[in-house]
């Protein structure tokens, strides 16, 4: 009964803010994102990554400048979120466009009937972008933790219901991932987290070392699935349109031992290293639609040992 009165004024206030239209909208998300660029709001982390991933490419000046586009992007994406859960699944298909040659790929890498890995990142507005997939019929699973809200956990699940998404939650997750992969669906991950303790494995992101996720490079080798980066950018209009990149191949540490730990310690590295190179890839493309805000690079982050930096994990 609390969930549902929670829900109510929440459910009415995304309802408002989605009547606004996609023009308002930007307008309000550049003021709401200039307020919290001039109060200051986590901007000492906004720029401390800044200088790690980009200070050798951009002038501070040049970062200054981009890190205003960044708070225009978080201050868009807070009021997305919100209208999010008043969005049906032709609106959502209407406003996650994809071209004509990246709709072929992803067909085309669905009728090997294998699945796929969707490798994806915090860009644009993410949640959006997998529900609108699976709103253009694609079949979705996405892997996720359960929010410590009930009513924020209760609002997402309905979204994401309606679509028709598949939700693949912690506890046994290995199984119902490949489970999905056998159905041919499209499980997705973000994969531009910090990651703690033995679920994170150390790679380099825009050259600098940060926990990353693993156990992906296994799940594509034992189900030949590919992994595909996809993401979509917010457009000018308020509307997003999904990128695809090529899909990646495994690859293999030849020079090892066949089924030695040290080669199955080393290609989880180097397949680990590549999807997050993918990432970067996907950032690079739109900087200011990424999540700045999130500490990427908590880990340790002394230099790896140049083709020995899968030893880490053998320790």
């Amino acid at each position: 009964m609390l969930t549902k009165l929670i829900l109510a004024p929440l459910l009415i206030l995304s309802s408002v803010i989605n009547s606004l239209g996609l023009r308002l909208l930007g307008v309000l998300g550049y003021g709401l994102g200039s307020l919290l660029y001039y109060c200051g709001f986590r901007k000492k982390i906004v720029m401390g990554n800044l200088e790690l991933a980009l200070g050798q490419e951009l002038t501070l000046q040049e970062r200054e400048v981009l890190a205003r586009k960044i708070y225009t992007s978080v201050g868009t994406l807070f009021l997305e979120i919100a209208r999010n859960f008043s969005m049906g699944p032709d609106q959502m298909r209407e406003e996650m466009t994809v071209s004509a040659a990246d709709l072929k790929k992803l067909k085309d890498i669905q009728a090997q009937g294998k699945g796929s890995v969707i490798l994806s990142g915090h860009l644009g507005n993410w949640e959006l972008f997998a529900m609108g997939m699976a709103s253009h019929g694609f079949p979705v699973a996405i892997v996720v933790k359960k929010m410590s809200s009930g009513a924020s956990q209760a609002l997402i699940e309905q979204r994401r219901a309606v679509t028709g998404m598949s939700i693949i939650y912690p506890g046994g997750t290995i199984a119902r991932m490949t489970e999905a992969l056998r159905e041919g669906k499209m499980v997705g991950f973000m994969v531009d987290q910090h990651i703690n303790g033995k679920n994170g494995i150390r790679t380099n992101f825009f050259g600098v070392p940060a926990a990353s996720i693993r156990g992906l490079a296994k799940l594509a080798k034992d189900t030949g699935s590919p992994v595909v980066p996809v993401c979509a950018f917010r457009l000018p209009n308020g509307k997003h349109q999904v990128k695809v990149l090529e899909p990646l191949q495994y690859l293999q540490a030849e020079e090892l031992p066949e089924g030695s730990p040290e080669r199955l310690a080393r290609e989880e590295w180097i397949n680990t290293q590549q999807y997050q190179k993918a990432a970067e890839d996907l950032v690079r493309l739109h900087p200011e639609q990424w999540l700045w805000i999130h500490r990427r690079w908590k880990a340790n982050r002394d230099p790896l040992p140049v083709n020995q930096e899968h030893k880490e994990q053998m320790l």
